[in-house]
């Protein structure tokens, strides 16, 4: 399982579906639409509703319990920020932002390859 593939097949997932005034359970019409964007080049392989619904689940408890990281990752891989902006906008450092980002997703694997038995949430 790599959390780096995931991450990033998340975001491409979660991205309708974030700030809408729709739930995020209307699964599949994700993939009925396609942004010219972010055509096949970009991603490997879908992930399944059933995966992203998990892991917005994780992602839930971890904004709960540290929405620091919880920013870095939705400004990484839904918002698709650059990495200066969010920087700038979060006010950390570059060592800080790492940090933070292999921190969520270490602790997103935990949750995962546990179902959600084990985690860490260390800001």
């Amino acid at each position: 399982m790599n959390i780096d593939v995931i991450s990033v097949e998340f975001g491409y997932w979660a991205t309708p579906r974030y700030e809408t005034e729709f739930p995020r359970v209307a699964a599949g019409f994700a993939e009925m639409k396609c942004d010219a964007r972010y055509a096949e080049k970009y991603r490997t392989r879908p992930i399944s509703d059933e995966l992203g619904m998990e892991i917005d689940g994780y992602l839930g408890v971890i904004r709960k319990v540290t929405p620091e990281l919880y920013d870095v990752f939705v400004l990484t891989y839904i918002k698709r920020w650059e990495k200066q902006e969010i920087w700038r906008y979060l006010h950390i450092s570059r060592r800080e932002y790492f940090n933070r980002l292999k921190t969520v997703k270490t602790s997103l694997l935990l949750l995962l390859s546990t179902e959600g038995k084990q985690c860490l949430f260390i800001a």
